[in-house]
C-alpha cells in the first residue's frame, strides 16, 4: 500500500485540489442501500468495511495535510445530493480562485 501510496504522490504538488469525500458509515449505507436493486450488503458495502475506509481516508488525511494543503475533506454526512453537488463546487471554485490570486 505505501508503495501505491507514493507512486501517487509523486506528481501530488501539481495537483490543485484533492477531495476526501467522507459519510457517516450508517448514512452511506443506507445511501447505498437505497440506489441497490437487491437491497443487500455486500462484502466491501457493509457497515463494518465502511467503518474501515472511513477510518482509513482520516488516517490518510492526517498523514498528508500537513505536506498537501491542496487536500480537503468534504463531509456529507448532513448534506443532501444537490447539497452535496453545491458544496463540491464552492470547493472548487474557491481553490480555482486561490490558484488566480497567487498567480498574480
Amino acid at each position: 500500500m505505501r508503495v501505491v501510496q507514493e507512486f501517487f504522490l509523486l506528481g501530488a504538488m501539481r495537483i490543485d485540489l484533492a477531495c476526501i469525500v467522507i459519510c457517516d458509515p450508517a448514512v452511506a449505507l443506507e445511501r447505498y442501500l437505497k440506489f441497490n436493486p437487491t437491497k443487500h450488503q455486500g462484502s466491501t458495502t457493509n457497515l463494518d468495511v465502511i467503518k474501515l475506509l472511513l477510518e482509513c481516508n482520516f488516517e490518510s488525511y492526517e498523514e498528508l495535510r500537513g505536506c498537501f494543503p491542496q487536500l480537503v475533506v468534504l463531509d456529507t454526512t448532513d448534506l443532501k445530493q444537490e447539497a452535496m453537488v453545491k458544496r463540491a463546487r464552492e470547493i472548487m471554485i474557491q481553490a480555482l480562485e486561490k490558484k488566480i490570486h497567487t498567480a498574480y
